[in-house]
């Protein structure tokens, strides 16, 4: 069985559009062209945040990656994934 994982920020573009803090950080990710946009990874991904983000975001972005977890569920690198 093969599993494809998404990026954080892929994963994340499910989001445009949303009226919730998910929508906001989506946003903000989208227009940031330095932000690592093929990382999976998330402390890669938090230490990037913590130098340009505000703590209400990067709140925000635990809440998201748990949630970015839990999507993968079956996959063996982050404890998720989906069967392609």
């Amino acid at each position: 069985m093969e599993y494809v994982i998404c990026s954080f920020k892929e994963w994340l573009d499910r989001f445009k559009g949303v009226d919730w803090p998910i929508g906001d950080l989506q946003a903000d990710v989208a227009k940031d062209p330095t932000f690592p946009s093929e990382s999976r990874d998330h402390d890669e991904i938090r230490a990037y945040l913590e130098r340009r983000a505000s703590n209400a975001a990067l709140e925000t972005f635990e809440e998201c990656y748990e949630f970015y977890q839990k999507s993968h569920l079956d996959a063996p690198e982050l404890g998720g994934g989906f069967e392609e």
